[in-house]
């Protein structure tokens, strides 16, 4: 994958979910897509990356290019009990160490394919 290629996918995803590839993330970029080339049976990058960014055919596909590129870690906060230590323990320990700001304590927006949830904890 060319220098520019790899750019051009750095943009799409950091336009699309707010993450940003550094120039680093070079050998991680080609690695992740080069499996969903061969599953669609593209011969190169240049012509995956047409598809998916100019043709409008393809939009169905970025997507998978996301799914691909990110690191999906879903093993945390899923489960109640998660939740219960939480409120129960993690939250009674910070409020003791530090102020904390009139209202509760909020976490950032979670983001999936399909809808953007939000949650608070209001305590």
């Amino acid at each position: 994958m060319s220098w520019l290629r790899c750019r051009r996918t750095a943009e799409f995803i950091d336009k699309e979910v707010g993450i940003q590839l550094s120039a680093s993330k070079h050998t991680l970029v080609e690695g992740r897509l080069r499996k969903r080339l061969r599953q669609l049976g593209f011969n190169g990058f240049k012509a995956y990356l047409e598809h998916v960014l100019d043709n409008p055919k393809g939009k169905h596909e970025r997507l998978h290019l996301i799914d691909a590129i990110t690191t999906n870690k879903t093993d945390f906060f899923r489960e109640p009990e998660h939740f219960r230590y939480l409120v129960e323990k993690a939250l009674p320990e910070i409020e003791k160490k530090r102020r904390l700001v009139p209202g509760g304590i909020y976490l950032w927006v979670i983001r999936s394919h399909s809808t953007d949830w939000r949650m608070a904890l209001n305590r």
